[in-house]
């Protein structure tokens, strides 16, 4: 757990958040920018489910056109501990992802096929930039069949209180996770543009409120762009902690 929580807080995940045009949908194919990305390692959110049916698949979550040779996609996987990490392959458009070692924390390696790797609407994954981005600003389109199946008040997502979990914004706007069972010193750690690259939220029992400080400041915990996600890290006591999304 703390050599996880290390890997979330050093790694300096920053989304950068523009401002966009609504979604686009075409019948059931949607398409959500995250726009003017800066930097090398951005949280993204599964928006869609696959357009051949059922959950995405890792290999057609992000459109590759304006990405680059040695991009990665990072899909942290908590009931084991690792990354599933696939890479982009082809010089030349068009590009493809294809397998790559996976990252075990605890040791050991193994390889996932990003055709095969499907994910649930509601999950976060990394987007690393490779050695060919030349530093300049970007977007981020993600796209798939429009779905309502994502962490829903009926079906809230399990959160184990000793393991660290990586979400994504379902929704295609700003929106708010729900959650339940919080205990004190649980933590919610969001990509910003500020210095320190991570925004953490603290869940303080006596104030029954999330906080941040800034200073003397405190801040209430904000909305979750659409498209981007966060860490959310339990304490390591209690029972598991549940998480909705709350459509607007």
């Amino acid at each position: 757990m703390k050599k996880l929580l290390s890997i979330v807080i050093c790694a300096s995940a920053v989304a950068a958040y523009g401002t966009d045009p609504d979604p686009v949908t075409l019948g059931t194919v949607g398409v959500t920018k995250v726009a003017n990305c800066t930097t090398t390692n951005t949280i993204i959110a599964v928006s869609f489910a696959d357009l051949a049916g059922g959950d995405i698949t890792a290999s057609n979550i992000v459109k590759t056109t304006n990405l680059t040779y040695g991009d990665t996609l990072k899909v942290y996987d908590a009931a084991n501990g690792n990354f599933k990490v696939f890479t982009l392959d082809g010089e030349e458009p068009p590009h493809f992802w294809r397998e790559t070692l996976t990252q075990n924390l605890g040791g050991g390696e193994t390889s996932e096929n990003p055709g095969t790797t499907t994910l649930g609407a509601g999950v976060g994954l990394w987007l690393v930039r490779g050695g060919a981005w030349d530093g300049s600003p970007f977007d981020i389109y993600l796209y798939g069949a429009v779905t309502a199946s994502y962490p829903q008040s009926g079906s809230a997502e399990s959160i184990a209180a000793d393991t660290a979990k990586l979400f994504g914004n379902p929704l295609q706007s700003d929106a708010m996770p729900v959650i339940t069972g919080q205990r004190d010193g649980d933590r919610i750690i969001i990509a910003t543009n500020n210095v320190s690259g991570t925004l953490v939220y603290t869940w303080k029992e006596a104030n029954n409120a999330w906080g941040s400080g800034f200073g003397a400041k405190r801040k209430t915990l904000s909305a979750i762009p659409k498209g981007t996600g966060f860490w959310y890290a339990p304490n390591g006591s209690g029972a598991a902690r549940t998480l909705y999304w709350a459509a607007p």
